[in-house]
């Protein structure tokens, strides 16, 4: 296969769907002698904030010399965001060589099955093989969805888990409830392992502790960290840690929560491999990382940023955001089908001066004239765009210096925002 190929045989693979189990992963991966088993691992679940711990944990591994990889979902712009080593995506040549490998495989042994892998299967697979291949130390693996059947469960012996913020996402696969979608997270702590959980409802802290119990799974707190005199705006987050101010490029309340999981992960990799990371360390990791789509300045003048928020969760840190800061906001929106757009629009609209309704370039993308509709119910000021293009258009022509254009609602959609604009201010 050429790059183009493995591009298009991995995407045949979506028709399958999504489906529960890991009966099909370990068969792949039983019949490449388990390469995850050749590397460390520190597997991740969580509803958000699984991508920033992991960027924070891929930068200071990096810096103290471990070879790193990083295994992320979805993506802004190509599959090969998703796998790194250190900040380096794979290469299209190892992306098509890798995916040649795993087709040849999947033929062989699903020739004749009625349940094929699925596409988050093949990629989890082809991830745990390059990262083999390329010798890496360590591997900071993020599930995709949930935690008990997520592919990237397949791995039997990780050296921490960790689990991230828990909030109301994927109910359609993951339960209606917190209760619920916490027991599905909680599907990746692994006997005598240690689990790093990171700042929980009081519902989810009950459920995560008695699963841990069960499996003689040590703990390690994010709430137990302490951050003083915090200042967050959508330039730059910081607070006293240690008794130094500490400045990073990650913005936002919700990334205080995640800078703390991030320094009790590494409280229990110091723990288990005898090793000596100190504060500093922690620190310069935490001023150096840089992760893209995270409220992500694009542009000064004007001012343009993008953001993940796809969800209620994710929703309420970026009206945190908003609440801090009174410029004028003018919002480019669109949302998948599957994400609930009413609840997010509920929460921000008191604080957009104008919506640009969108869609993303997605099958399951969510009808902009049923967005609009909703917003007249709400009282909201939207406009609707012809498409994605014609939304950045609108939101320059609206924009006078001093407010914010920011981009949300899909992954799916903020990659093709920030492409656009780069090449608008680049002309």
């Amino acid at each position: 296969m050429n790059y183009a190929e493995s591009i298009k045989y991995l995407e045949e693979f979506q028709k399958f769907g999504k489906k529960n189990g890991l009966e099909n992963i370990n068969i792949i991966l039983d019949n490449f002698s388990r390469p995850e088993e050749s590397y460390d691992i520190i597997h991740v679940a969580g509803t958000n904030g699984k991508g920033s711990v992991s960027a924070l944990l891929n930068r200071l591994f990096s810096d103290k010399g471990y070879k790193v990889g990083q295994f992320s979902s979805p993506h802004i712009n190509t599959y090969n965001e998703r796998i790194r080593i250190g900040e380096k995506q794979i290469s299209d040549e190892d992306f098509a060589y890798t995916m040649s490998l795993i087709g040849e495989k999947v033929s062989e042994l699903f020739n004749k099955a009625e349940i094929y892998p699925t596409f988050f299967e093949i990629l989890t697979a082809q991830a745990l093989l390059y990262f083999q291949m390329k010798k890496c130390d360590l591997v900071i693996l993020e599930c995709g969805l949930g935690g008990r059947y997520d592919s990237t469960n397949a791995v039997k012996s990780p050296l921490i888990t960790a689990i991230t913020s828990i909030g109301k996402d994927h109910t359609e696969y993951l339960g209606d409830t917190i209760e619920q979608i916490t027991r599905e997270k909680c599907g990746i702590i692994k006997k005598n392992i240690p689990v790093c959980v990171g700042i929980q409802s009081e519902v989810s802290y009950k459920i995560i502790e008695s699963f841990s119990k069960r499996h003689g799974a040590k703990t390690y707190y994010a709430k137990d960290y302490e951050f003083n005199d915090l200042l967050v705006n959508l330039e730059e987050t910081s607070f006293i840690y240690d008794g130094k101010r500490v400045f990073s490029k990650l913005i936002g309340f919700h990334q205080i929560d995640n800078i703390k999981l991030f320094i009790s992960i590494v409280k229990a990799f110091n723990d288990v491999k005898g090793t000596r990371i100190t504060r500093k360390e922690i620190i310069d990791a935490v001023e150096r990382v840089n992760w893209q789509g995270r409220l992500e300045k694009i542009s000064d003048e004007p001012f343009v940023m993008i953001d993940s928020a796809h969800n209620p969760p994710a929703a309420k840190a970026l009206r945190s955001i908003f609440q801090v800061d009174s410029r004028r906001k003018i919002a480019i929106v669109g949302f998948l089908e599957s994400k609930d757009y009413t609840e997010i629009i509920d929460m921000l609209q008191e604080y957009i001066h104008l919506f640009v309704i969108t869609e993303p370039n997605f099958k399951q993308k969510r009808d902009k004239l049923e967005i609009a509709e909703y917003m007249d119910k709400t009282g909201a000021r939207y406009t609707i765009s012809a498409d994605i293009n014609d939304s950045v258009k609108i939101a320059l022509k609206e924009y006078k210096r001093g407010d914010v254009i920011i981009a949300f609602g899909s992954m799916y959609l903020i990659g093709d925002i920030k492409k656009i604009f780069m090449e608008l201010l680049h002309e």
